[in-house]
């Protein structure tokens, strides 16, 4: 990986450098641990972005020293819940997050748009600029879709310039909107009240951007898994969100 992808990863991520570990041996790097932050419910949390051991010191306890160091200090800074992604297809990683104390919260999909519709119907679509602008307190009415922890509004406000909005107003009140990417159209935050409209917004987007990504789509949304299906996007793959109460 490059450093300017890695520096986009940590930013995506909303990784936290200090809240993050690194393990040596004779100068080499022999793992780490990439932790998030950020408020949920207004609970300090912290979200388990990416960990790894170096194949040639594997199985010499190296993740299970950093984790327990990780954790030690994770409870001296009073977060309360730990939050991680694994695919389900990884047994090893499953049973060792559940050996260390995380058990599933729910069942999310990655899909891709790999078949846009095309259409020149998007008069009714107004992009909110900046970001920045764009006020949460105006979709209360909506039904919001669960983002992931790296999608919260805590880690989007601190990179506000490379997000943007695309929104429908129904009687002046948003009936559907879409925070995605500038870069390259993902969709990052979802919500609707009439979820045709959303569909507008969506295929206006696949239009704009090549291969979209949606990321982390709960499972328990079936219309709006449905939905995107419709417009062309399919299932790449599907993870577990695994939680854990931190101990104080």
């Amino acid at each position: 990986m490059t450093e300017n992808k890695l520096d986009k990863f940590f930013q995506e991520s909303g990784i936290d450098r200090s809240l993050s570990l690194v393990s040596y041996s004779q100068n080499n790097i022999t793992g780490l641990i990439l932790n998030s932050q950020g408020f949920i419910n207004n609970e300090k949390n912290i979200f388990l972005a990416g960990t790894d051991v170096v194949p040639e010191y594997r199985k010499r306890g190296i993740f299970t020293n950093l984790y327990k160091f990780n954790e030690e200090n994770l409870c001296k800074n009073k977060y309360q819940k730990y939050y991680l992604k694994v695919l389900q297809q990884n047994k090893t990683a499953i049973d060792l997050y559940k050996k260390n104390g995380f058990s599933i919260s729910r069942e999310i999909s990655v899909m891709k748009c790999l078949n846009p519709i095309q259409t020149s119907n998007n008069n009714d679509i107004k992009i909110v600029p900046p970001f920045s602008e764009f006020d949460y307190s105006d979709i209360k009415h909506c039904l919001l879709i669960k983002p992931s922890f790296e999608h919260s509004e805590y880690i989007l406000r601190k990179y506000e310039e490379k997000y943007n909005v695309a929104i429908i107003l129904y009687k002046n009140k948003i009936s559907a909107f879409c925070v995605f990417s500038l870069d390259n159209g993902n969709l990052i935050q979802l919500g609707y009240n009439n979820i045709y409209d959303l569909k507008k917004i969506l295929i206006f987007l696949t239009n704009k951007y090549n291969n979209i990504i949606a990321k982390n789509i709960d499972n328990k949304y079936i219309d709006l898994i449905e939905m995107l299906s419709s417009i062309g996007f399919i299932e790449i793959f599907r993870q577990y969100e695994m939680i854990k109460d931190i101990q104080l």
